[in-house]
């Protein structure tokens, strides 16, 4: 009777340990998942924000934000430069 419980003893380490490598190597594999989508996720943000960093960084912004007598400036002498010289 002891033999029988002594083996049956030895049978479940076996399994136990076979069901513990079968967790861990299903852990491993979605962790490798995991960082895959990761990656993925922070080319994919660091793409947007540099696109989005392009945008502010564009002379087009320099020309908005230009203060508004720079454009009274320019408006006045290109008026000018059309009008006869002398004439009001």
């Amino acid at each position: 009777m002891l033999n029988v419980y002594l083996m049956k003893l030895s049978i479940k380490p076996m399994k136990f340990c076979d069901k513990l490598q079968i967790m861990l190597k299903k852990v491993a594999v979605e962790t490798e998942e995991l960082k895959n989508k990761s990656r993925v996720f922070h080319q994919r943000l660091k793409s947007t924000i540099e696109s989005q960093l392009a945008i502010v960084d564009s002379s087009d912004w320099e020309e908005i934000l230009r203060p508004t007598a720079t454009y009274l400036q320019t408006s006045d002498e290109a008026s000018q430069g059309s009008r006869p010289r002398g004439s009001r």
